[in-house]
């Protein structure tokens, strides 16, 4: 495989905790007699993760994790492997590791909040490593996407998708060149995006989360605001902007791709900003992200995490609006919604950018100042939600 579990952890900030130890710092008693209660026929070296479920450090019962497999052993039990090929879901309830709905293992030594965090990058890795294998299958279909490892977690579950990449890339073919020479921005007519998340319907409400029983998670309703929040920015942008101006040219699935990617962003910008730890806050955004209902199709989640990470080097909120309106120029003129917009210019004059820049900036204010405004006091109640949601946890 091109990449490694350990480089996709490493490049995900998961270093390791305590006992759950990542190669090359696994310590060697612990990893010898790992391998010689439950590892058998494996190396030292092809052992990326050590999770030590015993008292005492002895580390003879717990988890191992190579690149293609893991290892559980409990007290008394005979071990049980399973390869990443046959896993299509994996997750943890409190201390608890479940494969494909089945119960492997609990785990009483790591935190739960630890092995939670890892049961998410698994998943994502595995996922990842399985739609290479796809591909390498499909080798006649072409993306628009840009293939790039992204910090954020994806969906669990890419079938059943109404949404594939060429009908995005159609769209290009079907663009109305026959408008004003004038104008340079396009019309581009695919749009099923903003109907799936139309469809979003949030039953649960933030508040209700201090009347649950403190044995269930308050991850549901905390992502439930997160995925209310995006949503309501789109709907919004749509009815007070799009309609409400008559700019055609942004209803469509780019457009309304580079809306929920920028509404996601701010909000992870706003919770890592106002201090949440930053264990906690990729949490909820993995969690929020994977349940978005357009996450469904594998290209346009790839492509959905790839534009997130070119906002992620941004201190400054400032920044980040200033490059949503970019991006909502340069992906219309282009007609593609690519991470690397560097391309524009192959295509476009220094002075066409500009003044499709301003054109679309024009057309944007003042509602779009109050929009933001609007969103940014729905983020701050949001961040003070999380606080006090688990502080009192």
């Amino acid at each position: 495989m091109k990449n490694t579990l350990l480089e996709f952890l490493t490049k995900n900030n998961f270093y390791g905790t305590e006992k759950i130890y990542l190669a090359p710092t696994i310590p060697n008693t612990k990893l010898s007699n790992a391998l010689s209660c439950y590892g058998q026929g494996l190396r030292a070296e092809e052992i990326y993760i050590l999770i030590d479920n015993t008292v005492f450090g002895g580390a003879k019962d717990g988890v191992l994790i190579t690149n293609d497999q893991i290892i559980f052993k409990e007290p008394f039990e005979s071990p049980i492997r399973i390869n990443f090929s046959d896993i299509k879901k994996i997750y943890s309830e409190k201390s608890n590791i479940f494969i494909n709905g089945s119960k492997l293992i609990s785990l009483s030594m790591p935190s739960a909040a630890d092995i939670y965090r890892l049961c998410l990058l698994l998943q994502l890795f595995i996922e990842q490593q399985n739609e290479k294998q796809e591909e390498s299958l499909d080798t006649s279909q072409t993306t628009i996407f840009s293939d790039q490892n992204c910090q954020y977690i994806n969906n669990k579950s890419y079938t059943n998708s109404t949404i594939e990449s060429n009908e995005i890339e159609k769209s290009t073919k079907d663009s109305l060149n026959q408008i004003d020479k004038d104008v340079t921005f396009k019309y581009i007519p695919s749009d099923e995006i903003y109907n799936l998340l139309c469809k979003i319907k949030l039953v649960s409400s933030i508040s209700t989360i201090f009347f649950l029983d403190k044995r269930e998670s308050p991850h549901t309703y905390i992502c439930n605001e997160f995925i209310s929040i995006v949503v309501s920015f789109i709907k919004q942008f749509r009815n007070k902007i799009i309609e409400k101006k008559q700019i055609r040219e942004l209803k469509n699935d780019i457009a309304t791709i580079e809306m929920q990617a920028f509404a996601c962003f701010l909000i992870i910008f706003n919770i890592r900003y106002r201090g949440v730890d930053e264990r906690l806050c990729q949490q909820i955004a993995n969690e929020s992200i994977r349940s978005l209902p357009s996450m469904n199709n594998r290209r346009y989640s790839q492509h959905f995490l790839s534009i997130i990470q070119t906002y992620d080097d941004i201190n400054e909120e400032e920044e980040i609006i200033f490059k949503f309106i970019v991006r909502l120029t340069f992906t219309n003129l282009l007609e593609k919604s690519l991470s690397d917009l560097s391309s524009i210019k192959e295509h476009y004059t220094d002075t066409e950018i500009e003044k499709s820049l301003i054109t679309l900036s024009s057309n944007l204010d003042p509602e779009f100042s109050s929009l933001i405004n609007q969103s940014t006091n729905q983020i701050s109640n949001f961040v003070s939600q999380i606080f006090n949601t688990f502080n009192y946890y």
